[in-house]
């Protein structure tokens, strides 16, 4: 048994959520896995597992599961660029961590990871690598960066009421993993490794950093383990191209892969009409001018602080990649 006692994970049935409670089990930690289906961890089979269905909107499901918890993993979220209605970033990443910590310290827990995104830094400016004393850019956000900045906000409010607070900040996660919206990297990775046609946004040189699920994991628990009180910590990987990255993933996987660069103007029309069609018939649109400038920017990353403090070392990209591409169960896109 864990010496802390029982760990909570919401978002247990996430893409990121499903290998962290893998981990943790691994460890012989006692795990509450909070999920919305009942199903999403069939797969994972433990007496040290208590599965929870619930939802942290729904503060009524969250008692029985933060009860004797020390530990808790908030990876619960609304991600991606469009919903229908934008108030549910908000409703799910800032009221519904409001909700949590309210139940952690009603069951008189100690410490709370929260989950958040690298993309609230924004890009980089004047060459210089995004790192934890950057000033979050409000200029790029959409309403997800908006909610997860704000989510950090409200959470470093509760130390005053007895809880630790430890902020991570992932940066592009792929690998293993079922095809979510949170996991469209890996679908473009396999596309490119299956041999076929893939967009290069721009002239392919905008730099981004690429971060393994497992190595998310491992930064994951490390925070939660070593990260001090109040501090945040980027989880990231390599800094690399477009072209690098897809050129490497082609390599690694048939070579056919064929790509064809779209020049910035006509990325910034599809964007437009994608929107323009999204108002039109309330549709999720498949680009957007706030993706458009995100994706068309430099967004380098330094992890010397996680390396530094708390001896995170990333994976090695191209094995990162080859398991990703090779996973059993994961078929190319």
């Amino acid at each position: 048994m864990n010496e802390l006692g029982k760990i909570l994970v919401t978002g247990a049935g996430g893409y990121i959520g499903q290998r962290l409670v893998g981990s943790l089990l691994q460890s012989a930690a006692q795990v509450v896995a909070l999920v919305r289906e009942p199903g999403a961890l069939a797969s994972i089979h433990s007496p040290e597992l208590m599965i929870v269905t619930g939802d942290v909107t729904r503060p009524e499901t969250l008692v029985k599961a933060a009860q004797s918890c020390s530990q808790i993993y908030h990876l619960a979220s609304t991600v991606g660029l469009w919903r229908r209605d934008p108030a549910e970033f908000e409703r799910v990443n800032v009221g519904g961590t409001v909700n949590v910590l309210r139940a952690a310290v009603a069951a008189g827990g100690r410490r709370v990871l929260i989950c958040s995104s690298c993309g609230i830094f924004g890009p980089a400016r004047d060459g210089r690598a995004i790192d934890e004393n950057k000033p979050v850019d409000s200029q790029s956000w959409g309403p997800y960066e908006a909610s997860k900045f704000r989510q950090v906000e409200v959470a470093l409010g509760f130390r005053s009421r007895g809880l630790e607070i430890v902020t991570a900040y992932p940066t592009r996660v792929f690998g293993p993993g079922p095809d979510r919206e949170a996991n469209t990297l890996t679908k473009i990775l396999r596309r490119i490794a299956a041999g076929k046609w893939t967009l290069i946004p721009g002239d392919g040189k905008a730099v981004g950093n690429y971060v393994f699920v497992d190595d998310v994991v491992r930064g994951l628990r490390l925070v939660m383990d070593g990260g001090t009180d109040g501090e945040r910590y980027i989880i990231g990987g390599s800094n690399l191209r477009y072209t690098e990255l897809f050129r490497l993933a082609d390599r690694l996987g048939s070579g056919k892969a064929k790509f064809v660069k779209v020049p910035r103007l006509l990325v910034r029309a599809i964007a437009g009409a994608e929107q323009f069609r999204s108002r039109l018939l309330g549709t999720r649109p498949q680009l957007t001018a706030q993706a458009v400038q995100k994706y068309l920017s430099d967004w380098p990353v330094s992890i010397a602080k996680i390396e530094r403090e708390l001896g995170y070392r990333p994976s090695e990209i191209e094995a990162a990649i080859r398991a990703t591409i090779s996973a059993p169960g994961n078929g190319h896109a």
